[in-house]
């Protein structure tokens, strides 16, 4: 009968404990809702963080976050970029529904001052894909006929390929002849081209230098994609009259430069012109001669 009542004894303890250990180890959900206290619209992505076991997350689509926990007490911090951080310390033995209402912060910035210097000339002009030839120059390389010719000797330089033999056209880099942008005096040329394309329109004795850019174009010069060519033109004569001329196989040219105020007011005149029209002349008029023989012999 003793061990009877002893065997019942140990049954209901072992009973108890494991009632009791089910009891004690019991867990609770704990959902987090945040949202903005002005609007009340939900704030996903918001930070949800348990104090005591420094674990969280983060709010879905709808501002909600759930975890479970083994904890009565209950400490939790939420934040939220833009937002003041909030925190709640509660107790609960149930399931729990949390609401977190965020207020905006306001962040006052100090003043952001950016300031410039201006580039050294030196630097801005240095640039390898900028070549400048000096009149000089180009009146030492030979010519057709005789003639000196501008765009003819940019066609030696490296990166630049002639479009035919003979011709004006410019093909830098692989570009067209039409995506050069020619500048004289910083007036655009839209046809160099003269004598049937053998000669270009500028007279190398009213030139004072050329400089041909093959990449790195600056902004005030946009609207080309091979390059840029700008040519200057020389200044009058300030204090004396120079007169510059010659005659070559299919043109001729002459320049006159001087003052009309001395040292205040110059002049410049140039000009250009092939023979061809002179030959063209002369075969209308021998047309001309022929047709009015023929005509009188009919």
């Amino acid at each position: 009968m003793f061990k009877y009542s002893l065997l019942k004894s140990c049954i209901f303890f072992s009973i108890l404990v494991l009632y009791t250990s089910e009891l004690f180890s019991q867990t609770i959900t704990i959902s987090v809702v945040v949202a903005d206290k002005q609007s009340a619209e939900s704030l996903p992505g918001a930070t949800i963080i348990d104090l005591n076991t420094k674990k969280g997350g983060t709010t879905d689509a709808n501002g909600r976050f759930s975890f479970k926990t083994s904890s009565n007490n209950i400490r939790l911090k939420a934040t939220f970029i833009g937002y003041k951080a909030a925190e709640l310390n509660f107790s609960c033995k149930t399931d729990t529904i949390v609401y977190f209402k965020l207020t905006k912060s306001e962040i006052e910035l100090k003043e952001v001052k950016i300031e410039a210097k201006k580039l050294i000339p030196d630097f801005v002009n240095r640039s390898t894909s900028t070549i400048e030839l000096p009149i000089n120059q180009i009146k030492a390389i030979p010519g057709l006929g005789g003639e000196t010719d501008v765009i003819k000797a940019l066609q030696l330089l490296p990166g630049v390929q002639t479009s035919g033999e003979g011709s004006l056209g410019l093909n830098v880099r692989g570009g067209n002849s039409n995506q050069n942008l020619i500048l004289l005096d910083g007036f655009s040329i839209y046809n160099s081209a003269h004598l049937f394309g053998f000669l270009s329109v500028f007279n190398p004795d009213a030139v004072a230098k050329v400089q041909i850019m093959k990449g790195g174009f600056p902004a005030e010069f946009g609207g080309r994609l091979s390059s840029v060519i700008e040519i200057d033109l020389k200044n009058g004569e300030p204090d004396k009259h120079r007169f510059e001329g010659g005659l070559g196989l299919i043109a001729g040219r002459f320049t006159a430069a001087g003052p009309i105020v001395s040292n205040k007011t110059s002049y410049l005149i140039s000009a250009r012109s092939s023979y061809v029209n002179l030959f063209l002349k002369a075969y209308e008029l021998i047309q001309s001669i022929n047709n009015i023989k023929r005509t009188n012999i009919g």
